[in-house]
C-alpha cells in the first residue's frame, strides 16, 4: 500500500499541511506564498468554475520535475462562512481525506499540501495541491463533451465500460463510497481510445471528498447508490452490451460473481429504465456537468 504521512506548520500567514515525502521540494518553491508561486510555476488552467479554480504548475524536483494541480477555493456564502469558523477549510478536508484514500490504495491523485489563511478564525482563502494526472479527461468529456464516442470501435467501447466498472467495484471492495459518482467524477488517462489496448487505461476518482471510507466492503445499498448515480447518465451513451460489460467487470472488481452482476444490472434498470444509448446517442442527461 502507498504510504501517506503529513506535517502541519505555520508559514507566514498560512497554516500549512504538507505531505512529508515532498516537504523539502514544496517549501523550496515557496508554496506558502501561493500567488507568487503561481507567477513562477503556473503552466496552464485546468478548470475555472464558480466555487474554485484549478491551475497546472510544474515544479523542480531533485532529479526531474513534477506537474501539480493547484486548486483555490473562492469565498462562499454566509452559511458556509459560519460553518468554516468551526471546521477545517474545504482544501484541508480534501487533503486529509485524499491522504486516507491514497494510503488505502484507491485511485486518487496523490495529495501534496493544503493551506488556509484565517483572521480571527474567519476563513480568508484556502488552497489544495495534488499531483496532476497529466492529460486526463472525465468520462463526461470523452462521451458527451467531445461527441466522438460513437466513432470508437465496438471493442474499444467495451474495454472502456469494463475498466470503469472494475474501478468502481474495486473501490467498493476497499470500503469507499463516493456518494456522487457521476460521469464527471471519473477521469481517465490516456485519452486516446486507440492506445488503451496497448498501454492500458487508468481510472481516477475526482471530487471524492463528499464520500466515506469504511473499514470493509461497503453495504449493498451504498454500492447500488453509486452505480445507479453513474449509470443514470452513462446509459444515455452506452449500448446495452456495454452496460452489461460494466456490471460484469464491476462484480469482478468487487469480488463477486456474475449472478451478482445480473442482480445489480436488474436493480439499477428497474429504477432507471432500460439503456437508451446506441454507442453515440445525443443527449447529455444528468451527466453531472462538464469538467473533472
Amino acid at each position: 500500500m502507498p504510504e501517506f504521512e503529513f506535517e502541519k506548520s505555520r508559514k507566514r500567514k498560512y497554516d500549512v499541511w504538507v505531505n512529508s515525502k515532498y516537504r523539502t521540494e514544496l517549501f523550496a518553491t515557496g508554496i506558502y506564498s501561493p500567488r507568487r508561486f503561481l507567477e513562477a510555476y503556473q503552466v496552464g488552467v485546468i478548470d475555472d468554475v464558480t466555487r474554485s479554480k484549478i491551475v497546472s504548475a510544474e515544479i523542480p524536483m531533485a532529479d526531474s520535475s513534477m506537474r501539480i494541480a493547484v486548486k483555490s477555493y473562492h469565498p462562499r456564502g454566509i452559511t458556509g462562512a459560519i460553518k468554516d469558523l468551526f471546521r477545517p477549510s474545504k482544501a484541508v478536508r480534501e487533503f486529509l481525506f485524499a491522504g486516507k484514500l491514497f494510503a488505502a490504495g484507491l485511485p486518487v491523485p496523490e495529495p501534496l499540501a493544503a493551506m488556509e489563511e484565517r483572521r480571527f478564525r474567519r476563513l480568508i482563502s484556502c488552497w489544495y495541491f495534488s499531483r496532476e494526472v497529466v492529460g486526463a479527461k472525465s468520462v463526461y468529456v470523452l462521451t458527451a463533451g467531445e461527441k466522438t464516442y460513437g466513432e470508437w470501435p465496438d471493442e474499444v467501447r467495451l474495454l472502456f465500460a469494463k475498466r470503469l466498472g472494475r474501478a468502481a467495484g474495486e473501490a467498493h471492495e476497499k470500503g469507499y463510497a463516493h456518494r456522487d459518482l457521476n460521469m464527471s467524477h471519473m477521469i481517465v488517462t490516456p485519452v486516446d481510445p486507440l492506445r488503451w489496448d496497448s498501454v492500458g487505461l487508468d481510472v481516477y476518482f475526482a471530487d471524492f471528498e463528499g464520500g466515506r471510507l469504511y473499514p470493509r466492503k461497503i453495504a449493498k445499498s451504498l454500492r447500488l447508490r453509486d452505480v445507479s448515480r453513474f449509470m443514470r447518465s452513462f446509459r444515455l451513451f452506452a449500448t446495452h452490451p456495454e452496460c452489461i460489460a460494466f456490471f460484469k467487470a464491476y462484480a469482478a472488481g468487487a469480488g463477486e460473481n456474475e449472478a451478482s452482476a445480473k442482480d445489480f444490472h436488474d436493480a439499477v434498470f428497474r429504477k432507471l429504465g432500460p439503456p437508451e444509448g446506441t454507442g453515440g446517442a445525443d443527449g447529455a442527461g444528468d451527466a453531472g456537468g462538464g469538467g473533472s
